[in-house]
């Protein structure tokens, strides 16, 4: 009896181990390489939750990638039986692991990418950030991201105390406020959205996406030398943050600064070769 619980124990042992190596090897490839050694872990391991998470947005990925062809060339059939794969995964995870954060935020993630496929989708995707705050309800992250959701569900009102949630258990977390803010564009105008940014900008003042945001912001309401010192401090902070080159660009050709503008849109060019609207531009300049 003894010999054979040990050989069970090496069996199992052994299944679980090449489990994870085919795991960790997809990890670092792309395509049908990483589907099929995806595959194979949670073949030879169905009791692990993280690999059914990976697996569910390798899915994911491949139904995104295949639904993004022109409609003449798309395999729709394929798009709709990669997203079944990969809700079953997320949801297997789930019931696996039912009180993991993780994988109800994977879930959540799933059906927040597949809202604009398929119906119903949405309302699940609620429902799962909604599980994953139940628990760990002081995770900024979840306020927000279920926010988004109320946002496309047209529920402006839930969306906002989302946020606000957010905000109150983490005060400078930078994507709450930012969400905030061009929620208020469109219901107050700018003065209430770049004073929500502003302040933003005094508690993380080095969230390169708030001083974007606040730099055209400005820009709108006609401050266009605030908005070019925004759009500097983005460029100091990431060298290769390519929107705010561009930017910087409209706001130097507003000013009639030609010149720095050839720069500004050079630079983007340099980041994005080809751009045809920047060649356009870059042309009219010269």
């Amino acid at each position: 009896v003894l010999g054979v619980a040990i050989l069970v124990l090496y069996f199992f042992a052994a299944k679980f181990y090449l489990a994870d190596i085919n795991y960790k090897n997809a990890l670092s490839l792309l395509g049908q390489q990483r589907t099929v050694l995806m595959e194979k872990a949670v073949m030879l391991n169905p009791y692990f939750p993280r690999y059914r998470v990976e697996l569910s947005r390798t899915y994911l990925y491949e139904a995104l990638q295949e639904f993004q062809k022109p409609e003449e060339s798309r395999n729709t059939a394929l798009v709709q039986a990669k997203i079944s794969a990969s809700i079953d995964q997320a949801r297997q995870a789930t019931d696996l692991q039912p009180n993991s954060v993780v994988n109800w935020e994977n879930l959540g993630v799933v059906y927040r990418e597949i809202s604009g496929i398929a119906g119903g989708a949405l309302d699940w995707g609620i429902k799962s950030f909604g599980t994953a705050l139940q628990y760990e309800p002081s995770n900024p992250v979840l306020y927000t991201e279920l926010g988004k959701l109320y946002l496309i569900n047209t529920d402006v009102e839930s969306a906002k105390a989302n946020f606000n949630k957010a905000i109150e258990v983490k005060a400078d977390y930078a994507e709450a406020h930012i969400q905030l803010a061009l929620l208020l564009e469109k219901e107050n105008g700018l003065a209430d959205a770049i004073a929500k940014l502003e302040r933003l900008a005094e508690l993380n003042p080095l969230n390169v996406d708030g001083r974007f945001q606040l730099g055209r912001l400005y820009f709108n309401d006609k401050q266009t030398a605030k908005a070019i010192e925004q759009f500097q401090l983005v460029t100091l902070l990431v060298p290769d943050y390519s929107n705010a080159y561009y930017a910087l660009g409209i706001a130097y050709v507003s000013q009639g600064n030609n010149e720095q503008a050839i720069q500004a849109f050079t630079r983007v060019l340099q980041l994005n070769p080809g751009n045809q609207d920047v060649i356009q531009k870059l042309n009219q300049l010269q």
